[in-house]
């Protein structure tokens, strides 16, 4: 409102803030541009994290970013520390099946990216990835012995925790997740955008479609009885949860959000699926999976806006007790307000 347009522009290769005077009736430019003195913490899509009011008044988003650690949030949203001695966190972390471990992305002391579990009661970080140049969407198989996982060169691969080297798997599809039937007896691999493929863990299986879609097909589920799978599919236009009979996915399909739905996981007994909406919010769907898959009821649990959250990747796991959520909580992102701002811009501005 005072005449100049303030934009993000790349200066070899790093991104600032300028302004520029303008004649908004005239539509030209009446000046040279300068460098803020400030820098904002940059997103993607060619956004800059800061607003400034109407009044003149400038807030922005520190370019320090705020810590991450490890929480327990429960049903009600109260939330305590995994690991009140550890300073850090993993990306898409996952418990194992006797809720005693948890497996996640994270980055090794040479920066590294690696694969590593942790004992939930405390203890170290123990990589199981050497050698990779970006592993990620790890996986427990059902035993709890193995972890999937997937690797930027290789394709999808499982590793062993004594450290044995990584196995391929998948053959030629070059999957981006795979997912262990609960008996182990079939691995759910999503290959593309688009497309979820079976196989059966026979040496001589081979990959076949399970699921193609026109629209975006992710974060597959599969019940604890191994009857059901659950996936988000974006057909309708946005995200939402699917579940259809396992592994004969023909036999039937029943929406079970309908406001948006992301991330869904089945609670150990198979009588919850939960999952989060479009704003990061936690979800429980009671339901029914004797006989054909039943809704019961939809309820929210706690908000989510403190945590992690993505619509393409799952960034929570739920505790085999159904009563705690695994989650990353994101802290400390410093916001600054700069009151007169405009007045400050001003005299900037007309600096020699």
């Amino acid at each position: 409102t005072d005449g100049y347009i303030v934009y993000r522009n790349a200066v070899q290769g790093e991104q600032r803030l300028f302004a520029i005077p303008f004649d908004a009736e005239r539509l030209e430019i009446t000046g040279e541009a300068r460098q803020l003195p400030f820098t904002p913490r940059m997103g993607g899509f060619g956004s800059a994290n800061f607003a400034v009011s109407p009044s003149g008044a400038l807030v922005y988003v520190s370019t320090e970013r705020g810590r991450t650690d490890m929480v327990w949030v429960s049903r009600d949203g109260t939330e305590r520390s995994v690991d009140p001695d550890w300073d850090g966190a993993m990306r898409r972390a996952r418990i194992s099946p006797d809720g005693t471990m948890m497996v996640g992305e994270t980055r090794g002391a040479d920066g590294r990216a690696v694969i590593a579990t942790k004992a939930l009661d405390g203890g170290p970080l123990r990589p199981i990835t050497f050698d990779l140049r970006n592993p990620y969407e790890p996986t427990w198989h059902p035993d709890g012995t193995q972890v999937t996982f997937v690797d930027s060169d290789r394709g999808q691969l499982v590793a062993s925790l004594d450290g044995r080297t990584p196995t391929s798997i998948g053959g030629d599809l070059n999957p981006t997740q795979a997912i262990w039937s609960p008996d182990g007896q079939w691995l759910v691999l999503r290959v593309g955008p688009t497309d979820l493929y079976i196989q059966h863990t026979h040496p001589d299986s081979v990959p076949r479609p399970l699921i193609t879609s026109q629209g975006s097909v992710r974060a597959p589920s599969i019940s604890p009885d191994g009857r059901f799978l659950a996936y988000v599919s974006n057909v309708a236009g946005q995200g939402d949860i699917i579940v259809r009979p396992f592994p004969n996915v023909d036999d039937g399909r029943v929406q079970v959000s309908f406001n948006g739905g992301y991330s869904p996981v089945w609670s150990s007994d198979g009588r919850e699926l939960f999952y989060r909406d479009g704003f990061g919010r936690m979800f429980t769907a009671q339901v029914s999976t004797t006989g054909t898959f039943r809704v019961d009821s939809v309820e929210p649990l706690f908000s989510g806006s403190a945590y992690e959250f993505s619509t393409t990747s799952r960034r929570y796991d739920v505790h085999p007790d159904g009563e705690r959520f695994l989650m990353v909580r994101r802290r400390g992102d410093e916001l600054i307000l700069v009151h007169n701002w405009i007045e400050e811009l001003r005299a900037f501005m007309c600096e020699p």
